[in-house]
């Protein structure tokens, strides 16, 4: 472990130094003499400035342009939607998504026993849709990865209801000759 020390200032206290560890996996969140808990995150990857990935999208010209922008975005995970003015649409969910061999990433596991991330799940194999057959996209948090989805992205979503209610609003929109918003 690598060990840094820090000085905070508490506010009508003393300074307070605080021993701060590091391992190869990242910080060290616990421990207890015997055995840590150390966090890698893919915000600390090289490049992974939040938001950095927008400079590029919001340069985008057309479709193709946006898809050459998505592997700039790494973090945060974001389903990113698209329009255009020749009435183009579509999304792409895009972040880092370690690989990892031999295990899910639902619980810890130790540092030193072979479940390395390998890579990242290829941003051009993350779901991404282009003119769908609905006509419109909807994004709300929900699951966005088809059933068979070969990579493990994700285990927790929030609850569909709002994909839902977004999904009702705008087939109810399709089939309108007009229509006002009433919330």
């Amino acid at each position: 472990m690598r060990l840094r020390k820090e000085t905070f200032g508490i506010r009508g206290g003393p300074l307070v130094e605080v021993k701060l560890k590091f391992t190869r996996h990242g910080p060290v969140l616990w421990e207890d003499g015997k055995r840590a808990l150390a966090l890698r995150w893919v915000g600390a990857e090289p490049g992974t400035a939040g938001y950095l990935g927008s400079l590029a999208v919001d340069r985008a010209q057309n479709w193709q342009e946006f898809e050459a922008a998505m592997p700039r975005w790494k973090v945060p995970s974001e389903n990113i939607v698209y329009a255009d003015r020749d009435g183009n649409i579509g999304e792409h969910s895009v972040g880092l998504a370690p690989l990892r061999r031999n295990w899910s990433g639902l619980l810890p596991v130790a540092g030193a026993s072979g479940y390395e991330w390998s890579r990242f799940v290829p941003t051009a194999e993350l779901p991404h849709q282009f003119n769908p057959a609905a006509g419109f996209v909807a994004t709300a948090n929900h699951k966005m990865i088809p059933e068979g989805y070969p990579y493990n992205v994700g285990y927790s979503w929030a609850p569909p209801y709002r994909f839902q209610r977004i999904t009702q609003v705008l087939q109810q929109a399709q089939s309108a000759t007009s229509w006002t918003w009433k919330p």
